[in-house]
């Protein structure tokens, strides 16, 4: 981008020749680009026209490109293109990364109800095998109090 460092030269014979003057005498190894700019009043001007002129220009503006400036400004516009490039496939990659551990937490949560119902399978299988114990003791032990009182009644 070039940078205004020259402002308020009129547009007659003197502004004139020191513009010329200086595009002849500035380092081209360090200016890139010299651009002079219309400014001043836009009455004369027929539509709108970011610069002016040279003819209805009042006064210039003169601008400098600089070589490394043009070479920064073009690093500056792939690195933040490649950057962009790079969120882009960070976001898809974050978006992804949460599927995977919901998927992870849902498996996690199967698991763990698989382990559950075989524990409350084992409990109720516990439960009926407790259950058929305790109806074979009381059985054991009506057959027991019938013998007794049996016995009981033999004895008197």
């Amino acid at each position: 981008m070039a940078q205004r460092l020259l402002k308020h030269i009129p547009n007659n014979e003197q502004g004139n020749k020191f513009i010329s003057e200086l595009r002849n005498y500035i380092d081209r190894d360090i200016v890139k680009v010299v651009k002079c700019r219309g400014r001043g009043s836009r009455k004369n001007a027929t539509g709108y026209m970011k610069d002016l002129t040279h003819e209805q220009a009042e006064k210039f503006a003169v601008y400098f490109e600089f070589d490394d400036q043009a070479n920064y400004e073009q690093k500056y516009y792939r690195a933040d293109s490649r950057l962009k490039s790079l969120e882009k496939t960070l976001q898809f990659l974050f978006q992804k990364t949460d599927l995977i551990n919901i998927i992870n937490q849902i498996q996690q949560d199967i698991d763990d109800i698989r382990f559950l119902s075989h524990k409350y399978n084992d409990l109720v299988n516990l439960k009926s095998s407790t259950w058929t114990i305790k109806q074979g003791l009381e059985t054991l032990l009506e057959i027991k109090g019938e013998k007794w009182t049996k016995d009981l009644q033999k004895t008197k």
